[in-house]
């Protein structure tokens, strides 16, 4: 795969250049993932990260994939009953 030409740091003016590194995911405070063999733009001088949207986009996706076989998102209502009966708020 070729090299994507970056354009110079936008803090620093330094000079640019294609790494591929170890990006960590995290969801909050969370980490939840590292992504290896990120491609990405690392300024020479400031040491500053530039990411290609459809990077991201292909990292997401596998998260959301990963997300959804693993741990399954609970819908209804049932959640937020059980939390105001718990807390001693019932509202309807």
């Amino acid at each position: 795969m070729a090299k994507y030409e970056y354009d110079d740091c936008t803090f620093c003016g330094g000079l640019v250049t294609e790494r591929h590194i170890q990006k960590p995911c995290y969801w909050g405070d969370k980490l939840i993932a590292l992504a290896d063999s990120v491609p990405t733009g690392v300024c020479e001088q400031c040491g500053e990260r530039y990411y290609r949207a459809a990077v991201l986009k292909r990292i997401e996706a596998r998260l959301k994939v990963r997300r959804t076989a693993r741990d399954p998102i609970p819908r209804g209502r049932g959640r937020i009953e059980d939390r105001r009966q718990r807390d001693g708020v019932l509202r309807r």
